[in-house]
């Protein structure tokens, strides 16, 4: 699992879940690294709007399953709006 240094401390993954509200930080990790979602674990971000939503866990799960869905245009598309618009990332993690 990877280890980030800050200073003399070791912040793990799960740990800065943990700090933006999942109560699954363990399942969450591998959705971030499951298909979909590659490279989005370490966009704080995704991780900060997905924090701010009522229920971190499930948002994560939903956006997940909806990315494995797609197919590869509509996942792309997808991918670049979660990570460049806002408001539009905003109103798809509430629902």
């Amino acid at each position: 699992m990877e280890e980030q240094r800050a200073g003399s401390r070791v912040s793990r993954p799960e740990i800065r879940l943990v700090r933006r509200g999942f109560t699954d930080p363990a399942k969450a990790v591998r959705l971030l690294d499951g298909p979909g979602l590659e490279g989005l674990a370490d966009d704080p971000v995704l991780l900060d709007a997905l924090g701010a939503t009522a229920d971190p866990d499930l948002a994560l799960l939903g956006l997940a399953r909806l990315l494995e869905a797609a197919d590869e245009s509509e996942r792309h598309t997808l991918r670049d709006t979660l990570t460049t618009s806002k408001p539009l990332r905003d109103r798809l993690l509430g629902v």
